[in-house]
């Protein structure tokens, strides 16, 4: 095997597309799945040349490894445990070469890909709590504003935005900054420059609740002690709105910004191509940017509460989303909508385009290849629950939940 998903995203410019990709050719068939023993993928698995696989699984139990290198066979190759795993995230490792780049709290991993011996631990996000989606590039560990060597996991740069904050209230009065500047830990680097999307925020956040024992009055309650509703309403009071962060990939310099009237997830990368970066924000609506200045070319809205994965796929002038229960197609230059497609159900993450087809997955277990025109190609129920979007290498596609299911196909 020779062809690779090392990152979340499939390159370090988050296509989910190569050139070099080939598909299983129908009729699709099921090679192999691995069981997780109870754990679940929140986000799709990586591969490596030789057809190993990385995935990271939420634990239900504290002693349980939280990260999996699966042969290309389906077999386990190693398992290890590098936190908790109490954490409402999973994301995925990065392999670049010999090496995989486990992301977790509060310190990362990095070991040998063929043993998982481990190489060094480093914080690869400065609070230590929050996971980053790391890119690598140049030899360069990347993950939003800040970037660190692969070799030795040292600190190589850190922007520092001097921006707005949010400051945390509690109830006596003391104030705790939290946290300083933008947020953003999945990058995507092109041509020498790292592009990061997130939220900036400005003001106090002060809960409070309707007092039930006094009628009328409030009740102050710090978010570090709560942030829902219960028993009443709580508000915040800051301002937030999104951003995108160009920077120089080597010394981590401002080359541009652009910001948006509504916030971006932390955890939305944005997708650069040769000359347009494509993100969506919280409203939730599909951006495209011009990539030397970050000038907004278009936008388009969606009535919908979850994009799928939060990352679009771009290839031969189309971006492609799931948004819903739907696949959309665009036209890369203006916007103009090309097609779409509706599931009966939600879409369990962002499309895998290969060899001119689109391959999508349902939160149901249903997988399915829809030609970049938009004829659904062809589609096969391989599970009750899929929790992430597929990957595509080897005439090969991979799909995760409870386990890992593999499928391959036959030549035409």
């Amino acid at each position: 095997m020779s062809e690779e998903w090392p990152v979340w995203g499939q390159n370090p410019s988050r296509t989910g597309h190569d050139p070099a990709l080939t598909r299983p050719q129908w009729p699709v068939r099921e090679e192999w799945r691995h069981d997780f023993a109870g754990r679940v993928a929140w986000d799709a698995p990586v591969v490596d040349s030789r057809g190993n696989l990385f995935v990271h699984v939420k634990m239900t139990q504290v002693d349980a490894p939280n990260f999996r290198s699966i042969s290309s066979n389906g077999s386990l190759n190693w398992a290890l445990k590098t936190s908790p795993g109490w954490g409402p995230c999973a994301p995925p490792p990065a392999v670049p070469d010999d090496r995989v780049i486990l992301p977790d709290t509060p310190e990362a991993w990095v070991v040998e890909s063929d043993t998982g011996g481990l190489c060094y631990r480093t914080k690869l996000h400065p609070s230590g709590v929050t996971y980053p989606f790391p890119v690598v590039a140049d030899g360069r560990i990347h993950t939003g504003f800040q970037t660190f060597s692969l070799e030795s996991g040292e600190l190589l740069w850190k922007y520092d935005s001097n921006g707005p904050q949010r400051v945390i209230v509690i109830p006596e009065g003391e104030e705790r900054p939290y946290p300083d500047g933008p947020t953003g830990v999945a990058p995507t680097v092109r041509d020498g420059t790292v592009y990061v999307a997130g939220t900036l925020y400005d003001g106090e956040i002060r809960f409070q609740r309707e007092n039930s024992e006094e009628e009328g009055s409030t009740e102050e309650r710090s978010s570090l002690v709560y942030s829902g509703e219960a028993d009443g309403s709580y508000h915040d009071e800051y301002d937030e709105w999104g951003h995108i962060h160009a920077l120089d990939a080597a010394t981590g310099s401002l080359e541009w910004k652009t910001e948006f009237d509504t916030a971006i997830r932390a955890m939305t990368p944005p997708v650069a191509t040769n000359d347009a970066i494509f993100v969506v924000d919280s409203e939730p609506r599909l951006h495209a940017l011009d990539r030397t200045d970050g000038e907004k070319r278009w936008h388009v809205p969606f009535d919908v509460e979850l994009i799928s994965g939060w990352r679009p796929a771009v290839a031969d002038g189309c971006v492609f989303l799931c948004a819903g229960n739907k696949v959309y197609a665009f036209d890369a230059l203006d916007g103009a909508e090309l097609w779409q497609l509706a599931f009966d159900t939600q879409l369990a993450g962002p499309p895998a385009i290969a060899d001119g087809v689109v391959h999508v997955s349902t939160s149901n277990g249903m997988v399915a290849g829809i030609g970049v025109d938009g004829d659904r190609r062809w589609q096969l129920k391989v599970s009750e629950s899929l929790r992430t979007g597929p990957v595509v290498t080897d005439g090969r596609l991979y799909v995760a939940g409870h386990e890992l299911i593999c499928l391959t196909g036959h030549a035409d």
